[in-house]
């Protein structure tokens, strides 16, 4: 049983060999006993890629001679002597070439591979020049100059009469905080925290007065500025960018 088994190992081993470059061989051969030439050549010259011997180059020169392209057998033939010169077969190789050298002068030339063409650089856009334009000035002349002003003014003023009110109501707190002090007193008790509370009212009642009565004459004055102001004009620029254009302006109060 073991000597059975070792054989068929053995047969097996034989008819698939390990070598990759032999495999190709023994499939060009084949493909060549069937005369398929193209097919024969691609198996050949893998073979001789994988190992570089004398019976792949030569079948590559035997099978195009045999498919009738002399040019290409001649090139081979010629390769096959200059690689291998001291091989047996070499005057049959110099009587083949002389023969393909003869059957190609009756041959059309094969046409050169086209060139590849010449790619174009990608065209570079360059940057636009940006073209300082000059700047115009319109000048846009306000129908109500005194607008702003009357304008700020009632707002100043608005703020002081809300600290006017305010005034007020300090005021009121510390009359109350006052009363409650005098009914203190007169129950014959002290609280500091409503003399303090009045002190406080009475205080922020005086703040209250004088921001307010600030605020309200400043107001009046900004409204009389306003109403007599004459008829002034705001001048607007308009200056080019690379982004599109910047607006200037400006005006006299």
């Amino acid at each position: 049983m073991l000597i059975a088994a070792l054989s068929a190992g053995t047969v097996a081993h034989a008819q698939a060999p390990a070598d990759p470059a032999e495999a190709a061989y023994q499939e060009a051969r084949r493909l060549y006993d069937l005369r398929e030439w193209d097919a024969a050549i691609a198996k050949f010259k893998e073979a001789y890629r994988l190992r570089p011997d004398a019976p792949s180059l030569f079948n590559i020169a035997q099978s195009y001679r045999l498919q009738g392209d002399c040019i290409e057998a001649a090139s081979f033939y010629r390769t096959y002597k200059r690689n291998f010169p001291g091989e047996k077969n070499i005057d049959k190789v110099d009587k083949f070439i002389v023969d393909m050298d003869a059957c190609a002068k009756t041959q059309p030339a094969k046409p050169a591979p086209p060139k590849p063409e010449p790619i174009a650089p990608a065209p570079v856009n360059p940057e636009p020049t940006a073209v300082q334009a000059p700047v115009k000035t319109v000048v846009i002349v306000d129908a109500d100059p005194g607008k702003t002003k009357r304008v700020a003014g009632l707002i100043v003023g608005g703020f002081g009469v809300v600290a006017l009110g305010g005034s007020v109501f300090y005021a009121l707190r510390a009359r109350s905080a006052a009363q409650d002090a005098e009914k203190a007193k007169q129950g014959d008790t002290w609280s500091p925290a409503i003399e303090s509370r009045g002190e406080a009212a009475a205080r922020n009642g005086k703040i209250a007065l004088g921001v307010g009565a600030a605020l309200v004459g400043t107001g009046v004055v900004l409204y009389v500025l306003g109403r007599r102001s004459s008829a002034e004009a705001t001048q607007v620029g308009v200056i080019p960018s690379h982004d599109g254009a910047t607006l200037v302006f400006g005006s006299a109060f």
